[in-house]
């Protein structure tokens, strides 16, 4: 249990969890993280991380969770972040009523929530995503035999270049009943970055 810190100024990870289980990440704030995370997850798995503030970093983001699955929830992630929470080789982790605002990029891909090759079932809903490059980006490639299980759904995106980012290569993604930040079909389609700006090379936003 890691409740009602504040590490700030930090060079590189901000908390660093290893093989953690069914532990309670509260109340925390992150700030001026330089490089990596916030908090970075590495064989993790069932755990909480809740209520948690991340804002500045000048290389870094919020969370990275790497293996298993876990739950990102009612936090907020500020000014200064260069990702929000990235999901990496876990299968069914839960991001769902967070607030992601005014994040940076250096790179032109990558999004304030970012689905890495080998996350599976990921659950992204009730969220909040504003003044974003590019707001949720789905790198990973399924294969052949394998059925898209990710939930998109009940995001509030507010103001994004993009609001749903597939790279080349990507497979179809379903993402239903969010606010596009329009009810224009055609603004809608404007704002999602697929098989039509990558002359059918990408997946397909459903």
């Amino acid at each position: 249990y890691v409740a009602n810190n504040t590490i700030k100024n930090m060079e590189f990870n901000g908390l660093a969890l290893n093989q953690v289980a069914n532990s309670t990440i509260e109340g925390n704030v992150f700030d001026n993280i330089r490089e990596h995370r916030g908090i970075m997850c590495s064989g993790c798995r069932y755990n909480l991380f809740t209520d948690n503030n991340f804002t500045n970093a000048r290389n870094g983001g919020g969370i990275l969770i790497v293996m298993y699955p876990n739950t990102v929830k009612n936090s907020y992630f500020g000014k200064g972040l260069l990702h929000g929470v990235g999901v990496s080789t876990a299968s069914g982790t839960v991001i769902e009523n967070n607030v992601f605002e005014d994040l940076i990029t250096n790179d032109s891909r990558a999004g304030v929530i970012d689905l890495l090759p080998g996350a599976r079932n990921t659950t992204i809903r009730f969220n909040t995503i504003k003044n974003a490059k590019n707001a949720v980006t789905v790198f990973d490639v399924l294969s052949p035999n394998e059925t898209d299980f990710d939930k998109i759904e009940y995001n509030n995106f507010v103001n994004n270049t993009w609001n749903l980012y597939l790279p080349f290569g990507s497979r179809n993604k379903t993402a239903l009943n969010n606010y596009w930040d329009s009810t224009n079909c055609s603004v809608i389609d404007s704002k999602l970055y697929d098989d039509e700006e990558l002359g059918g090379n990408s997946g397909k936003v459903l």
